[in-house]
């Protein structure tokens, strides 16, 4: 079980890999993390400075940096289980979870519960049930 570890993760096909060492062939990994596909991600993109914004970032996280707290990496459903199976996983189930969160604002609440299966896939967290079924070992240059 990893829960909300790997987006703070710099070296993932490390990571996976270390976990396909460790579990059994035919082992279960139940693996949560943030989904970008959201709304409250690509409205932001949509901003009119980003360039600005980003630099600003960028300076920002140069002296505050905090890997507890800081998210270094991010996927949507398809990239991660690209990555997965990369190392050896085969996808049991995906589950969208947590709600669709909107921008911050007064007019939406910060999470929005819908039932509607493809507006579903926008939730804010997904968790996901891989299977193992090859040991894949990922090299540091890898």
């Amino acid at each position: 079980m990893s829960n909300h570890v790997i987006e703070h993760v710099h070296n993932v096909g490390n990571y996976l890999s270390e976990i396909s060492r460790i579990l059994k062939k035919n082992g279960t990994l139940v693996i949560s993390l943030l989904n970008v596909m959201n709304p409250r991600f690509f409205l932001g993109m949509l901003c009119a400075d980003l360039e600005s914004k980003l630099i600003e970032f960028s300076k920002s996280k140069l002296d505050n940096y905090d890997k507890a707290g800081d998210h270094i990496n991010a996927w949507d459903p398809i990239h991660f289980c690209n990555l997965c199976a990369s190392v050896g996983f085969l996808l049991e189930r995906y589950m969208p979870v947590e709600g669709v969160p909107f921008p911050f604002n007064k007019l939406f609440k910060p999470y929005v519960n819908i039932r509607i299966d493809r507006v579903k896939n926008l939730s804010y967290t997904m968790v996901f049930q891989f299977k193992k079924v090859k040991n894949i070992v990922i090299n540091n240059n890898d």
